[in-house]
Formats: structure tokens, C-alpha cells, sequence
């Protein structure tokens, strides 16, 4: 199956609508997965806002597999600009890795010469494949428990 992601900045409202309840429902489990981080209000309005970048991933057919959202950082110190790959939903998995091609393209478009992206350690073989390795590691400890 051949996918295809799609920036949607210049879409307007009609266009994204056509995908609404598959996306939807991918920003909900993906909610669900991590009640603490995000919320279905949170992503949309980083979208709405303009803060964050929403590309669709669609079959040959045009259905609706995943969504992917980005985000312009620039360092406040450095002026260095990089591009946060941010949310991941939907269906595809790690092959859905395979993608960052076209997100690099947009990234270096945009004279941004780094990406990053943060996920789980699943994603390290694939994303290994197209050149990214870690950088470093977050550790968490749960006190309640």
C-alpha cells in the first residue's frame, strides 16, 4: 500500500472536515494513550493556533490512515530553527517512519536543518534507517506508586 502525507496549512476548513471523524477518532485513542500529555482540545488548538502543522496520511485512495503534527522551534538563544515532529495517530505504526522523507523536504523548504521527534523506543530501528539516532533519554519515575 503506497501512503502519502499531505501538509494541510493551505487547506481550508471544507477540506480538513472531509477527514474529520477519522481524524477524530485517531487524536482520541491516541488521547487515550496518554491522558496525562494530551487531549483532543490540546492538539487542535496548537493546530488552530498555527503553533503546530497538521499532515494527513492517506492511501492511494486518498482514505485517511494516520495524522502527524509538527512544530516550527525556533531557540530563543541560538536562532537555531528545528522541526518537533509532535503528535502520531492512527493506523501504519512504525512504518508510517518511512514517511519523514517528505517532512524533511518541508523542514529543509523552510531553512530548518535539524528534525526531532520524540516516541516511544519502538520507533528507533525505523527511524535509524532513515539516519536518526537518539540524542537523549528521558526517564521517569511514577511517586505514587
Amino acid at each position: 500500500m503506497a501512503l502519502k502525507i499531505i501538509n494541510t496549512q493551505e487547506w481550508s476548513i471544507e477540506q480538513i472536515a472531509t477527514y474529520g471523524r477519522d481524524l477524530t477518532a485517531a487524536m482520541t485513542k491516541l488521547c487515550e494513550k496518554f491522558p496525562d500529555d494530551l487531549t483532543v482540545k490540546s492538539i487542535m488548538a496548537d493546530i488552530i493556533s498555527g503553533k503546530n502543522q497538521l499532515w494527513l496520511i492517506l492511501d492511494e485512495s486518498d482514505k485517511f490512515k494516520a495524522f502527524v503534527t509538527t512544530e516550527i522551534f525556533i531557540s530563543e538563544f541560538t536562532d537555531k530553527k528545528r522541526l518537533h515532529l509532535c503528535d502520531l495517530g492512527g493506523e501504519g505504526g512504525v512504518y508510517l517512519a518511512d514517511l519523514v522523507t517528505e517532512l524533511e523536504k518541508f523542514a529543509l523548504s523552510q531553512g530548518i536543518t535539524e528534525i526531532h521527534a520524540m516516541g516511544r523506543f519502538g520507533w528507533q530501528r525505523q527511524l535509524a534507517k532513515h539516519g536518526y539516532k537518539p540524542l537523549v533519554f528521558r526517564f521517569g519515575k511514577d511517586l505514587t506508586a
